[in-house]
């Protein structure tokens, strides 16, 4: 069996300045985590996250996953996270584009992946679909690009995929793909969001 224990902390100070206002905020964070896993087959990952914001007061922010590897080239894992986001300085105070009076946007996530590595790319891959669903997003749309809370949930899906190999002593490969899916409450399919895109490198 093998357990590890994580315990972190993290201090930020975001600053706004123009012409016409200058505003500031502090915030920290606490972190702990725990995973365990069981003959290197069977395990767990937990961990939660608590913030302290000076203009939006304290929110947590949690994760778990469990996950079991049927051998190395396959291991399957589930996990379910929640969190936030609180409007930055930018999206409040900005004279053009900027609301005072939005609030921090909440999500769940739901994730499964498929991932492993095998000789028949002579690297790994990873394969993973999710759903999250967004309460009170921060968001701007045309033709004003002013921020605003949208109404209602927000829910966002996709499946995103990774295949690196090895191709020579030196020579490495790495391609990937995401499809994006999102429909908000007020039926604003895909706002400032790319549905599909695909990428690759090579590195020598």
């Amino acid at each position: 069996n093998d357990n590890n224990v994580i315990v972190g902390f993290e201090y930020d100070d975001e600053k706004y300045n123009d012409k016409t206002l200058r505003a500031d905020k502090d915030r920290h964070s606490f972190l702990f985590g725990v995973n365990r896993s069981f003959n290197n087959n069977l395990g767990y990952d937990l961990s939660l996250r608590k913030e302290n914001d000076s203009s939006y007061g304290s929110q947590k922010s949690t994760r778990a996953e469990a996950y079991y590897a049927f051998n190395p080239a396959l291991r399957l894992a589930l996990s379910n996270s929640t969190g936030f986001r609180n409007p930055s300085l930018y999206e409040t105070f900005d004279p053009n584009y900027g609301t005072r009076t939005l609030t921090p946007e909440t999500t769940e996530t739901i994730r499964i992946t498929v991932s492993g590595k095998t000789e028949l790319i002579n690297g790994g891959y990873s394969l993973n679909a999710y759903k999250s669903k967004i309460s009170n997003l921060i968001t701007a749309a045309a033709p004003t690009y002013i921020y605003y809370n949208a109404v209602g949930a927000t829910n966002i899906s996709g499946i995103e995929g990774n295949v690196n190999s090895k191709l020579g002593e030196k020579l490495f490969s790495n391609f990937g793909f995401v499809t994006i899916h999102k429909k908000t409450a007020d039926n604003k399919k895909n706002e400032l969001l790319p549905r599909y895109s695909i990428s690759g490198s090579f590195n020598y």
